[in-house]
């Protein structure tokens, strides 16, 4: 009887290993690209992702020279914010208004920006009251 659990344990093993190391199929087709000009580019979108230490009610990212790249008011203040930036930027001017300025000595926004087909970046500011701080990107 042990023999027989045995055997029918390999071939269930043996199973499972051939399904997990065959390859996968994909089915989706390619999808054809309408090039309007010979040297037509899609712009670059990096996504970001900002961790706030405390809800925060208003937040703008702005490049060096002052362009809007982000901003957004929030009638329900978030923690957690992800989105879309047009172009890598020299330098990320961030600004966060937190809902509350008296809960914590110390406040905190960790930005994340993840350039297609580069090493993602990640910055943290930190402040006692609203952030309104620069960063250089590499």
């Amino acid at each position: 009887m042990r023999v027989l659990l045995v055997v029918i344990g390999f071939a269930v093993t043996a199973l499972l290993l051939r399904q997990l190391t065959q390859p996968r199929i994909d089915g989706a087709k390619p999808v054809a690209v309408s090039v309007t000009g010979k040297n037509a580019q899609a712009p670059e979108q990096i996504s970001f992702a900002l961790y706030l230490s405390a809800p925060a009610r208003k937040v703008s990212i702005k490049d060096p020279n002052g362009a809007l790249l982000f901003e957004k008011d929030y009638a329900n203040p978030v923690a957690e914010i992800h989105g879309h930036i047009g172009t890598r930027p020299s330098g990320v001017f961030l600004a966060v208004h937190w809902q509350e300025t008296t809960s914590s000595p110390r406040y905190f926004a960790k930005l994340q920006l993840d350039p297609p087909g580069r090493d993602s970046l990640t910055h943290v500011f930190d402040s006692t009251t609203h952030i309104d701080d620069i960063w250089e990107l590499p």
